[in-house]
Order: structure tokens, then sequence, then C-alpha cells
């Protein structure tokens, strides 16, 4: 991040206006420039504010923290964001115009793609017209000190009155109260409505007052925190609960809760399902939770980021949409999956390596689930015990509850949890927490281990748990882990299995468990047999003249074995009189061959 501020002019630095900042999944989060920076700052609070001096202390304490100025009705001080984050020639010829007729102050902004110019003037009201944003309260501009046009901080009106004439008269032509609004569109109307209110530099408790009244004309008024919400979202401004948003004095309980009620937004809805696909092949569909959940080390983070690098090859998935939220990792690990999301273009956060708690991230979460920035997002948390307590019933009750508000706006979220160190009785994985999150979450999948854990050739299998819609029962998939292998490679190795391939690991593996569970049986008869077939009789009978308080195992569990093992540690053959003969089998029976596991994508 630059570290260029003591260019910044000094008529600013003498002000205690300033905030830190810290890029949260895309959004510069305002905080307060103290210790870590952890806590968020607001525009509106100068309680939050700090001195240049603390500010860009902070911003060189702590790793990617930048330092922002902020704009109030008290000081003379005009904001303009010039924007071209496509890099489109036209825009940035208009963009070199305009800095020398302003002819101030002008710095780089931090992604180097903009600029931003500090003015003077009062009576202004800001306006945003892509691409440019100007503000002069209510706003903070962040601060890189990277000189463009190295001026002081021009107060003449020339230059300035083209520029606001051209641009912002071109922004207030646009905005028109609409006719009519459609019940199952108030909504998005009326966000737009206030959106555009507050970019013209409406005053916030303006903007409040002329969406309920507009609210109130409607045939079907929203209800009160359908408002609040949507107001909210707009600006930010921290509308809570005032007196105004009692969308009208005689509505009735009855009325309230059926004015909620989904009927009035068909429309929206249906256009929401018309966007239906899959986040991940066959098993997480778009609009849902999904949870994965696995013993450690079995791969969940790796295949999860093959499965978005291959949505994002393929074009299914958005990258710039897709943030991964990793609080379980080394930083040697952070290193490596960041490289990885910076070439592909998708957002990956470290909570620990942010400066920031799992607690922080769900509180930012929590905003966003109730702004319309959620659509289209798909989240990735990994891993669940690092965001909810697993055993206790009220802490994951509180994660669901955001995270479903964010699947409200048609937001994904991917979890990856764990499973406990034990099987249950059939063989299964057990999950790792309450019973009540399989209520929560829309669809469930175990990921079970195939392959021993040193094997070269690892196989994975997802196993349907619960499903809401169209999604797979059983697929596997396989990739290559050997030594002196990068992470990259190993992604690059991973692969579907076919149904035959799949088929075979089950069996594999079914087979060794069936060795370790009666590997005492197995070392009996495979020493009797070393020397020959055998009949059953003959092995029976081995059994009995063994010491009872030695041989560890029963008659039973020898005869469950024989039958077990079969085709797997031996043979049988019938011989006179329809008598079993067990013949010692001298190679393994199945097994994955090398080349079956090769053919990995390059990614």
């Amino acid at each position: 991040m630059s570290d260029k501020f003591d260019n910044i002019p000094n008529e600013l630095k003498k002000l205690d206006q300033w905030v830190c900042w810290r890029n949260v999944g895309g959004t510069k989060v305002p905080k307060i420039p103290s210790g870590r920076c952890t806590k968020n700052a607001s525009t509106t609070n100068p309680d939050t504010w700090r001195s240049f001096k603390q500010a860009v202390a902070c911003s060189r304490k702590n790793k990617n923290i930048g330092i922002g100025f902020v704009f109030t009705e008290e000081d003379p001080y005009i904001g303009i964001d010039m924007d071209n984050k496509q890099g489109d020639p036209e825009i940035e010829r208009d963009h070199q115009f305009w800095i020398p007729t302003l002819n101030s102050y002008t710095e780089l902004s931090p992604s180097g793609r903009g600029y931003h110019v500090i003015l003077r003037g009062n009576n202004f009201k800001g306006f945003n017209q892509s691409p440019y944003e100007a503000y002069s309260s209510g706003r903070y501009f962040t601060f890189t000190g990277d000189v463009v046009l190295d001026r002081s901080v021009n107060g003449s009106d020339q230059g300035k009155l083209d520029f606001f004439k051209t641009i912002g008269e071109s922004e207030q032509s646009q905005f028109k109260m609409p006719d009519a609004v459609e019940v199952g569109n108030r909504n998005d109307t009326m966000f737009r409505l206030a959106c555009s209110m507050l970019k013209r530099g409406m005053e916030p408790g303006d903007v409040e007052t002329l969406i309920i009244t507009f609210n109130k004309g409607l045939d079907k008024p929203l209800p009160k925190n359908e408002v609040t919400q949507l107001l909210n979202s707009a600006g930010s401004y921290g509308y809570k609960n005032s007196d105004q948003l009692d969308t009208s004095e005689g509505d009735s309980p009855l009325l309230t809760l059926t004015n909620l009620s989904a009927t009035h937004r068909i429309s929206e809805m249906e256009m929401n399902l018309n966007k239906d696909f899959y986040v991940i092949p066959d098993m997480a569909l778009g609009g849902q939770i999904t949870l994965f959940y696995a013993k450690p080390n079995t791969g969940k983070t790796l295949l999860f980021f093959w499965f978005i690098i291959q949505g994002i090859d393929n074009r299914v998935l958005n990258a710039a949409d897709i943030i991964y939220i990793n609080a379980d990792d080394n930083y040697k690990g952070l290193f490596t999956k960041a490289k990885i999301a910076e070439k592909y273009g998708f957002h990956m956060i470290s909570p620990a390596e942010a400066g920031v708690s799992p607690k922080d991230i769900i509180s930012i979460l929590n905003e966003l689930a109730g702004s319309d920035e959620a659509t289209g997002k798909i989240i990735f948390l990994d891993t669940l015990k690092k965001f909810a307590n697993m055993m206790d019933k009220q802490s994951q009750a509180s994660l669901y509850s955001v995270l479903r508000r964010l699947v409200a706006k048609n937001a994904t979220v991917i979890i990856a949890g764990h499973a406990n160190k034990h099987l249950d009785t059939n063989g299964n994985l057990v999950y790792e927490g309450t019973s009540d999150t399989m209520n929560d979450v829309d669809c469930v999948y175990s990921i079970y281990r195939l392959s021993d854990r040193e094997d070269s050739d690892q196989v994975v299998e997802f196993r349907r748990e619960k499903d809401r819609g169209d999604v797979i029962a059983k697929v596997s998939y396989g990739y290559r882990k050997e030594r002196g292998m990068n992470y990259r490679q190993i992604i690059n190795s991973v692969r579907r299995l076919d149904e035959v391939e799949s088929d075979t690991a089950a069996l594999i593996k079914d087979q060794k468990m069936s060795k370790s569970k009666y590997s005492r049986e197995l070392k009996f008869v495979s020493d009797l047999l070393k020397n020959g077939p055998k009949n059953q009789s003959i092995i029976i009978d081995a059994f009995n003249r063994m010491d009872p308080h030695t041989r560890g195992f029963s008659r039973n569990t020898l005869r469950t074995a024989l039958s077990e093992l079969t085709d797997v540690a031996w043979t049988i053959k019938r011989g006179a009189k329809n008598a079993t003969i067990y013949t010692l089998l001298t190679t393994p029976a199945n097994r994955l061959s090398k080349t079956s596991m090769g053919g990995g994508v390059n990614n």
C-alpha cells in the first residue's frame, strides 16, 4: 500500500478528521486509528476520528491499513473521485482534461486506476455520475499522497464551475420520481430512489421523509421494517427506529403481517429463480447454504479452490462475486492460496492476517445481508468451528441467522465443517456440532477419504446427507499428492472420477477396513494357507486347538472374516463332497492404477 503521506496538503493535516481503512471483501471499511485498527469508524461520528499523525502511525504500524479524510459540513472541502476501473482510454482522456482544468491537489487512488481531487467550496450538493463522484460531507476519501498534480487546494471558481455544470447537472437531469410502482418492485424502486437522492447531496433526513411519504402513497405500502432496511442499505446513515417509519397510523397487526407476504414479491423471486445454477457441480446450488464436513486433512479446501477455478474458467462463476474466508490456515498456506485467488480474481480473506476476528467478519456479513450488495455473492466459510461454538446451540443459531439473511438476498454460502474423530456404529462420519445444524442448512454432504493418507493417489467421496433441490447422491474426486509437489500442482491434478473408478476406490477402502477389522483372524488364516489350500473344517479344527486365552478372537468372528475377506485375502472353490476350499491370494485383489489418476487439468 502506498505511503507518501507527507505529500498531503498541510491544511488537511491540521484537522482532526482522519480515519484509517481496511479492504474487507472489496469494501474499504473505515477504522478508528487506534491499536490494530479493528474497530469501525463512522463518517458521522467525530468521536471515531483522530489526528493526521495518529492515522499515519496506525497505517505504518499495521499491514494493509490506509488513511482517509472525512468531509464535514463545517469544513470547506470537496472531494472529487475520478474512477476508471476498466482502464477505458476515452475515460482516461476525460480525466486528463479535467485534472488540469480543476487545477487543484490531485493524487492517485489506492488502486492506481483513478484520481482524487481536493477542492474548496461552499453550499455544494454532492453527486454520483459514473465515472465521477463528488462529496462535501458525510463521506470520507482514501488518501495515498501519490501526487499527480502538485498544487495547493484550489478555492477559485475557475474550472470548478465548468466541471460541476458539465458533470453534476447531467446527474440531476436523470433524477425522476416514478409515476407508478408495481407491488413486486416496491423495494427495488424505493431503494434506487433513495440512492439517487442521496447521491445528489440531499440530506439524509429529507430523503427519509420523502421515501416515507412516497411509501404511504402506494396502494400497498411497505411495512416498517422493510422501509428501515432499504434506507439503511441506501446510505448506511444508521436509520434506526424513527417515528416516521410507521407507514400508516391505523395499520392493524394483521395488515402489518400480511404486508410481509412473499406473494407481494413474486416477480422479484421469479427473476432470482431464473438464475438457478450450481456453484459446486451437482452439489451446491446457488442461493442456498450447503455444508460439507469431513475429518481434518481430507482435502476440503483444496477441492473448494479447484471448484472455484473450474467455475471461473468455465464462466459459470463471476470471480468478483466470490469471497473465500479462510480462518483455518497457517501463514504460508494463506500466502499460497492468496496468490491463487489473485490470479483468478476472487477475494480471499484471512481474519487473523487482516487483523480482525471471525466475530468481526460475521458482523460485516450481517451488514452485507441488510443491503442489495449481497445479491449474487458466493461466500465460503472455512472452517465453521472458527465462526461458532460447535457445542453451543445459541452460538450456531446466531451464525445461521446471519447466513439465512444472506441467502434471502440470493447470496450463496458454502461451509466447511469437521467430522468427529470417531465413526458411528455403522462406520459413518459423525458431524462435529449440534444436530440443529441439519435443520439450519439447505444441503449437507459428508466427505470420506477412500485412500490411505500417505497414498500418492488420493480419492475422496462426497455423500449426500440432506438435500433441497436437484443435487447428486454420491460423487468421487481424485488427486495426486506426492512428495515434492506444490499446492498448485496438486490442484492441477484434481479430477472427477467416473463410476467405475469410484466403485473401485470404494471397494479398496472397504477391503482395507475389513483387513484392519479382522487383522488377527487374517493373520491366523493366512499362516495356515501359506502351506497350501485348506478346507473350512481344517481351519476350524486349528482354531479349536488354540489356547482360548491367547487366540484373541472367537469362532463367530473367524467365520465372518472367512466370508468378508474372500477375494480380498483368499479365494474359495468347491472340493469333494461340496467342501469349501480356501486358497491364499499372493497379490492384492484390486488397486487404482497411477495412470487412472493422472489426468489433471492444467489451470
